[in-house]
């Protein structure tokens, strides 16, 4: 079979286009030929729906392969689609634009793309060659007989390192999936999770550590990740071709609602960066996390960070318990340096360490759940929270009186300064300078021990935070909490408006 199509993306015929092609009986792979310069395709995908009416392949077209597989087999399949049989019949090829990135094409319009498909067997890369997550039959919904969300990688209860927001070449990442995991162990990760714009992957290359199902829902008025997804929203599409931003807020409130109600853990990603500032006024008690430190090499991200740090302060002063996240965002080659830089912008920086009862996709999930979590960066901490009757992690409810608390700084350069960060009996934050750190010069490390008394009554958080002299983040410490409160804003808007009226 062979069948060449040139699509036009235009302001007439809207972000995206829909071209039907016959399969014939016995066909065992199909062969997808992208014909494009790069630079008009850095918001460009790719979808295609077999004759039975189910997904088998979403792919971006930045800067991966143009030569694009689906088969019978994992191996001879591009990542991002899925293996199986391939059906006799009228499949159906989407080839779009997101609706965020529609508006860059203002003045080179209209955009023209040759796409040829054919059962030929070409030479591929960036093929499934660890295994598929799932089959056609599943409804991109992962198989929990393919994909084993209790496989132990190690039996240890520790911190271990990962990194919950980065970009591969099935999205608008440079990197291919085998480099990943080779940076991955050059930055002494344990676990890693994927998160592609609006796109699932639907296996991994073989490596010995747990890749985490994950997704970046990206759209104009802000991105979340979700960790641990089992399946595709149905309203994806939808949200995707919105016309207005009003109607894609309203399709991300009902997706948000409906991973919630199916017990997703969904984070906020870069709330207040540049261009990519967080609009949807969702229900905070819907999310789990807020990502305070993303990609900290990028020119806007310093300022945008600290203000994240400071908003999660205030929504915990709110009775809210959102915990702390940290994600590279990485989607450039270890070599390259933004602008302005120093180091690369690199999956494992942040890190964040999740403290787990042994290695497992679901181990690391329930840490995150319950915020047993710290976000570094050239840096380990080691929180020792130490009550009458028990140990505490990060993340806990404290229910008696008094604690004390070691917190032990590793691997820095720098002379820390580290801070105590707590909410007084009015409920505003108190950002607090310890003075007695303790230098041990045999185990290069730095401790502090205090004696904190939880109030019985109320409400009371406190975490801490270590910075450099000159004001630079390296680590966050989720917090830990007694009590209870009834939040005042229940919604990211409203919590965000007060906020800037009287926070900042």
């Amino acid at each position: 079979m062979y069948k060449k199509m040139t699509l036009d993306i235009n302001t007439e015929t809207g972000i995206i286009r829909m071209e039907t092609f016959q399969v014939p009986k016995g066909t065992k792979r199909l062969t997808i030929m992208v014909e494009k310069d790069r630079e008009d395709l850095l918001g460009n995908f790719i979808m295609v729906i077999d004759s039975k009416k189910r997904l088998r392949m979403q792919k971006m077209l930045a800067y991966g392969t143009m030569t694009i597989g689906i088969s019978q087999e994992a191996a001879t399949t591009t990542a991002g689609g899925v293996p199986g049989e391939i059906c006799e019949g009228e499949w159906i090829l989407y080839y779009g634009c997101m609706f965020m990135d529609i508006k860059n094409y203002t003045g080179r319009l209209p955009v023209a793309t040759t796409i040829i498909i054919s059962d030929e067997e070409t030479e591929l890369t960036e093929v499934i060659n660890g295994g598929a997550w799932m089959t056609p039959d599943d409804q991109f919904h992962i198989n929990d007989k393919l994909y084993d969300w209790n496989k132990r990688y190690c039996d240890d209860s520790r911190w271990y390192k990962g990194d919950f927001h980065a970009h591969s070449i099935m999205s608008d990442g440079k990197e291919s999936i085998e480099n990943i995991i080779k940076k991955a162990k050059y930055m002494n990760m344990d676990y890693y999770v994927p998160t592609e714009h609006n796109l699932y992957h639907t296996g991994w290359c073989k490596c010995d550590m747990p890749i985490i199902p994950g997704v970046e829902i990206t759209s104009y008025s802000g991105h979340y990740n979700i960790f641990g997804v089992k399946e595709r929203p149905e309203l994806l599409e939808a949200m995707l071709l919105s016309d207005t931003i009003e109607k894609m807020n309203a399709i991300n409130i009902m997706i948000i609602d409906d991973l919630y109600e199916k017990g997703n853990l969904i984070s906020i990603n870069h709330p207040f960066l540049h261009i990519w500032q967080w609009h949807i006024d969702v229900e905070l008690e819907k999310i789990s996390s807020l990502e305070i430190i993303n990609d900290p090499t990028y020119e806007y991200s310093r300022k945008a960070n600290d203000k994240a740090i400071d908003f999660l302060d205030f929504l915990w002063a709110d009775g809210h318990i959102i915990y702390g996240i940290g994600g590279s965002d990485s989607h450039n080659l270890i070599d390259e340096i933004y602008e302005g830089a120093t180091t690369p912008s690199i999956a494992g920086d942040p890190g964040t360490y999740v403290y787990a009862d042994g290695l497992s996709a679901n181990s690391i999930l329930d840490g995150v759940r319950h915020g047993h979590m710290n976000v570094t960066r050239f840096c380990e901490v080691m929180p020792t929270i130490t009550g009458r009757t028990r140990e505490y992690l990060p993340g806990d409810r404290i229910d008696e009186d008094e604690i004390e608390y070691v917190l032990t700084v590793s691997n820095i350069k720098e002379i820390p300064v580290i801070y105590r960060i707590s909410n007084d009996i009015d409920g505003r934050v108190r950002k607090d300078m310890i003075t007695d750190v303790r230098y041990d010069d045999n185990a290069k490390t730095y401790t502090i021990i205090e004696k904190i008394t939880m109030p019985q009554d109320g409400w009371y958080y406190v975490r801490y935070e270590v910075r450099t002299e000159h004001d630079e983040f390296r680590a966050y410490i989720n917090p830990i909490f007694r009590g209870n409160k009834e939040v005042e804003y229940k919604t990211f808007n409203k919590a965000k408006k007060v906020w800037e009226e009287t926070w900042q």
